[in-house]
């Protein structure tokens, strides 16, 4: 389960609050899978995402966050 990481991992590593990574979830934007409630997040896919992301948009999110 090493290639997983749960919200407040993601969080350290994009360098934001779990409740930014949250409301990514909220919004459906970040890849993620849920297990028995927890919400799960596979490096790969994020790291995936990220290079899709526009790099103003993951600017402004972590000033939000």
């Amino acid at each position: 389960m090493s290639n997983f990481w749960d919200a407040a991992k993601l969080a350290e590593f994009l360098g934001v609050s779990q409740s930014t990574v949250y409301a990514v979830v909220r919004e459906g934007t970040i890849p993620h899978i849920k297990v028995r409630g927890r919400i799960l997040f596979q490096k790969e896919k994020v790291e995936e995402w990220l290079e899709n992301q526009p790099s103003n948009k993951i600017a402004c999110e972590k000033v939000e966050g």
